[in-house]
C-alpha cells in the first residue's frame, strides 16, 4: 500500500526533467499485472521495437521526451487517442502518440497506457524512439514526425490461432469476405474503429467476432491499406505463406494481426466490450519542419 502511495504521489506532483522516468520505472516494479505480460500469452502479450541511437541522459532531448509522455497520460482517457511534441529544433524534438483500443473504456485506457509506457521506457532505456503494444494499448515515440507516415513495409505482428475450422477453405473464404466488409465499416467510423459479429455456418461456434482499428492520425487511404495488409496476414492466407510464420493458415479459428498504426483481430468467440470513448480525436500537431531530422 505504501508503494501505491508513493506511486500516485509521483504521478501527481509537476514533474521535473527526470522525474517521469523514474516515475516509470516505479510503476514496473510495483504494478502486479505487468507480470501477465508475457509474450507467449496470445490475450497479454506486448510487441515492440527500440531504437539503438541513445540520447544523453539530462539532455534537452530526455526533458522533452518526459513532457510527451505526461501529456500522453494525462489526456489520453478523454478521446482514447492523443498526440503530442516537445521541442525546437532537430536536435531535441520529440513526437509521440498514444492510443486506445475502442473496446475499452475510459479508466482502463489510462491505465493500459501508463502500463505501456512504463514497458517503453523500461525496454528501450534511452533509445532515440521506441513503441510499445499492449493487449488494449499502444504508445509511441520518435525524433521526427511519424503522424499518418504509413509505410507498407513496417514490421508487423501477427499471432494466429492454431486450431482450424472442419472446413478450412469456406471458412477462410467468409473470414476474408467478413474482414473486407470490416474495413469498409471502420473507413465510416469517426474513430476508425468497430467490432462486427458475423453467423456463418463454418465455424463450430457459428460465429465470428471481428474488431478492426486504425490510429486516428491516419488518413482514409493510409488506413485502408493498413487495415489490407493485415486482412490478408490473418484470414484466407495460403499455407505457403503459413511456412516462415508471415501468415494464419486457411482456416484458423483467430488471428491477430498488429502495426505501428492499425490493429485488426477475429476470432470464434466474443473477446471484446464495445466501448467508444468521445468525443472526437484531436487533430495532431504538425510541429517543427521535418527537413534535416534524423
Amino acid at each position: 500500500m505504501e508503494k501505491r502511495v508513493e506511486l500516485v504521489s509521483c504521478l501527481a506532483m509537476a514533474l521535473k526533467p527526470k522525474t517521469l522516468i523514474s516515475c516509470v520505472l516505479l510503476m514496473v516494479s510495483v504494478w502486479t499485472r505487468l507480470h501477465l505480460l508475457a509474450a507467449q500469452d496470445f490475450n497479454y502479450s506486448y510487441w515492440g521495437e527500440c531504437s539503438t541511437n541513445q540520447y544523453r541522459n539530462d539532455s534537452d532531448f530526455q526533458h522533452n521526451l518526459n513532457q510527451v509522455f505526461k501529456s500522453l497520460i494525462g489526456k489520453v482517457s478523454t478521446s482514447g487517442f492523443n498526440t503530442s511534441f516537445e521541442g525546437k529544433n532537430n536536435n531535441n524534438v520529440v513526437y509521440g502518440l498514444a492510443q486506445c483500443s475502442g473496446n475499452i473504456n475510459a479508466s482502463d485506457c489510462k491505465q493500459c497506457e501508463t502500463e505501456a509506457t512504463a514497458l517503453v521506457v523500461d525496454k528501450c532505456q534511452n533509445g532515440t524512439s521506441g513503441f510499445f503494444w499492449l493487449n488494449d494499448g499502444f504508445i509511441c515515440y520518435d525524433n521526427h514526425s511519424f503522424f499518418n507516415d504509413y509505410n507498407k513495409s513496417e514490421d508487423t505482428n501477427v499471432a494466429c490461432n492454431t486450431q482450424k475450422s472442419y472446413a478450412p477453405a469456406q471458412f477462410g473464404n467468409i473470414a476474408k469476405k467478413v474482414l473486407s466488409n470490416t474495413i469498409e465499416k471502420v473507413l465510416q467510423s469517426p474513430q476508425l474503429f468497430t467490432t462486427v459479429k458475423v453467423d456463418t455456418v463454418y465455424s463450430v461456434s457459428k460465429e465470428i467476432y471481428i474488431l478492426a482499428q486504425c490510429w486516428r492520425d491516419l488518413s482514409p487511404l493510409n488506413c485502408r491499406s493498413c487495415l489490407s495488409v493485415g486482412r490478408s496476414k490473418i484470414a484466407g492466407a495460403s499455407r505457403l505463406n503459413n511456412i516462415n510464420g508471415t501468415a494464419c493458415a486457411t482456416g484458423a479459428n483467430g488471428g491477430r494481426y498488429r502495426s505501428r498504426h492499425c490493429a485488426m483481430r477475429y476470432e470464434i468467440y466474443s473477446f471484446f466490450n464495445t466501448f467508444i470513448i468521445s468525443p472526437p480525436p484531436p487533430t495532431p500537431g504538425e510541429g517543427p519542419p521535418r527537413s534535416g531530422m534524423l
